[in-house]
């Protein structure tokens, strides 16, 4: 970690002489993190997480002010926990704007770490205060960036080849994006996209692109804190009442323990689903600050007849239209939302009110599985929660509880104790009852939506010598009722432990142990009677980061995995070496990596983050026995014009077919070309 921080304070000036235009290896290692610590429901090949890492780029491109910054902007950051925001808020109001970076060091809960984090996204500079801009004022100083994306894999499916009951489009994948920005007053945006094998200004598809997304954001402007109008997001408190888009896991330490809803903020992912479309208005009354939204989106699904009524059911769909089937499922159903929150903030105590509404035209159809008897979504459904939050001296307090009208009740309670600079410990107890019905939760839990679980985290983080620290997550829970391949209540286990080793500005080692023991369904042959099973999989990593020199530096990892259920045994490796060159004297940088695997099945499979173009994610799955390599390449043509290239080829050593259907590829090997570029004005 210790690296990772040291580097991040190496590049600052280079950082300041290069106008601040450029995302350094450090800014990527806190992406890779992040992602790390998703679920896998949360993974995939059409999964957009630029909203969660937008925020981040603009605040390293434009440092926060510390001295005029707000505890919400802060929280946005993700990169201080609370106890961390509230010390730093406190020590302001008491003894004035800070001076330097080295002044922090006088507060308790900061240490050098902590300020090398926080540094390139962050200054002690006085801030230019913007006033509300006039248009020639957005002409001479907003700023505007356009993207456009096109990749494609280079072997032909089977679904493009056929004529009949293939892909009504081809098989690339076209993103087009425009941004206008005025500092963090104004944000206006377009997106656009178009998946593999969707249509294209054809007679399936005149409007051109698939899907379609824009907004209007606007902050402190004519009494109002935020306005959203368009496609937005909205978060409150601990995130179990009402939160839309994705929540990462609860990660390494102790901070990941708690979350912190910032309200509105503009959506700029391509995901179709998880977002809101229509009107959030935000304003502060002095202690209390209220935000209201409404929404109102066509989603995904079907449509069906059952005893003379009409039933949804499939809904909301993966956002893939490729084919006839797939086309009549677009947009057929509306989702209208809405919602308020009311929050008090006075010195070190939160508290925060929530409630959100959501309405179908239909009645969802019900399920006949037997695990889905308390988890069926309602026509109309309305969810009331309350969260808080409370600093005293080292020891934060938190929590939030959500209830379903005339269904089940959530609960989740946790702190987080700082005993000094080198030892930090956190606790989080959730209890979400089955007959919960979460509109838009991501709360932290185990199970794939906030329902069916009761479990405590447990984190621990200690700095045990110079550059040596050591991280403890513990996960216990339960299901009390039935769970998709579970047949009975079930409990599971996670651990992972990590010893991380920072002696030196060149060298960073760090060990990784994760452990999940979870039961599942095992047939057994005698009697053909489903009984559950304990399932265990276990990954071993070792990973070292080495800076060669100012330009290069080069990353090499070795993951072991070991699965297990009942008679089934697996065992997965992988081995990778990227090397990465950049400097601040050349136009032209790059990544590359070269991974051997040796993982037979899907059980043994490992995920490993790779680099893409800006704003592109890449966490494939290594399954099968084969390599993989790719090459990133960034030419910055001038200060106004990036072209980004990524070539990438996975051989396989056991099979001949990959993929089935109309996914179906002949031959060993498959391999992707993608091409952005990125204007700015």
């Amino acid at each position: 970690m210790t690296k990772r921080l040291l580097l991040i304070g190496s590049f600052l000036s280079a950082a300041t002489l290069c106008a601040q235009d450029e995302l350094d290896d450090s800014f990527w290692q806190l992406v890779e993190e992040r992602i790390e610590f998703l679920s896998e429901e949360q993974i995939g090949s059409n999964s957009d997480y630029t909203a969660q890492f937008e925020y981040l780029a603009q605040a390293f491109l434009s440092p926060i002010d510390l001295n005029h910054t707000d505890s919400r902007e802060l929280h946005q950051l993700a990169l201080l926990n609370q106890t961390q925001i509230i010390e730093l808020l406190a020590h302001r109001e008491k003894h004035g704007k800070l001076l330097t970076f080295e002044e922090l060091l006088s507060i308790r809960s900061f240490d050098r770490f902590t300020i090398l984090l926080i540094r390139p996204f962050c200054t002690v500079k006085s801030r230019q205060l913007y006033p509300d801009p006039s248009f020639r004022t957005l002409l001479t100083e907003g700023k505007s960036t356009l993207f456009l994306r096109h990749s494609r894999v280079i072997e032909l499916a089977e679904g493009f080849k056929k004529r009949e009951n293939g892909y009504l489009g081809g098989p690339d994948k076209l993103y087009s994006r425009y941004r206008f920005q005025y500092h963090r007053r104004l944000s206006i945006g377009f997106s656009a996209e178009k998946d593999p094998g969707e249509a294209f200004f054809s007679k399936e598809q005149k409007q051109g692109f698939d899907f379609y997304s824009g907004h209007l954001f606007i902050q402190e402007w004519q009494g109002f804190n935020k306005l959203a109008l368009g496609d937005f997001q909205a978060q409150f408190g601990q995130g179990l009442t009402y939160w839309s888009g994705v929540g990462f896991g609860a990660g390494l330490g102790v901070a990941g323990l708690k979350r912190v809803g910032i309200g509105l903020m503009p959506y700029t992912s391509i995901q179709e689903n998880s977002f809101l479309r229509g009107l959030g208005l935000e304003r502060s009354f002095g202690k209390f600050r209220l935000t209201a939204f409404v929404s109102s989106l066509m989603i995904g699904g079907r449509l069906i007849e059952e005893e003379g009524k009409t039933l949804m059911t499939g809904f909301p769909g993966n956002g893939l239209h490729r084919t006839a089937a797939e086309r009549e499922r677009k947009a057929r159903i509306q989702e209208q939302q809405a919602g308020l929150h009311l929050r008090y903030t006075k010195s070190k105590t939160e508290i925060g009110l929530t409630a959100a509404s959501r309405r179908y035209p239909y009645s969802p159809a019900r399920s006949t599985q037997v695990y889905q008897r308390f988890g069926r979504a309602e026509k109309v459904q309305t969810n009331l929660g309350v969260d808080y939050s409370k600093y005293l001296s080292n020891l934060l307090i938190f929590g939030e509880t959500a209830y379903s009208l005339g269904h089940g009740i959530a609960t989740l309670n946790g702190l987080l104790w700082m005993a000094d600079r080198d030892f930090r410990l956190g606790l989080l107890h959730r209890h979400y009852q089955k007959d919960f019905l979460p509109i838009q939760s991501n709360a932290l839990g185990s199970n794939s939506n906030n329902t069916n679980e009761r479990g405590l985290f447990l984190h621990l983080e200690t700095n045990l010598f110079r550059g040596l620290s050591f991280n403890l997550n513990y996960n216990l829970y339960r299901f009390p009722w039935l769970r998709f391949q579970v047949d009975a209540p079930s409990s599971g286990l996670e651990k992972l432990a990590e010893l991380r080793y920072s002696g030196s500005k060149q060298i960073e080692l760090y060990f990784r142990f994760r452990e999940r023991k979870r039961q599942k369904n095992a047939r057994l042959e005698k009697d053909g009677v489903e009984k559950i099973k304990e399932e265990i999989s276990q990954n071993y990593r070792l990973h070292l980061t080495y800076q060669i020199n100012e330009r290069f530096s080069w990353q090499s990892r070795i993951e072991w995995r070991r699965y297990s259920l009942q008679a089934l045994n697996s065992r997965g490796l992988i081995f990778f070496q990227d090397l990465n060159f950049k400097s601040k004297h050349a136009p032209l940088s790059f990544s590359i990596r070269l991974a051997l695997f040796d993982c037979p099945d899907f059980q043994s499979r490992i995920y490993a983050y790779e680099r893409d173009v800006l704003y592109a994610f890449s966490i494939p799955a290594y399954q099968g026995i084969g390599s993989r390599y790719y090459l990133l390449m960034r030419w910055k043509i001038s200060n106004a014009l990036d072209l980004w290239l990524r070539y990438d080829r996975t051989s396989y050593l056991d099979r001949e077919i990959l993929g089935s259907g109309r996914d179906e590829i002949l031959g060993n090997h498959k391999s992707q070309l993608k091409t952005q570029l990125r204007l700015r004005f």
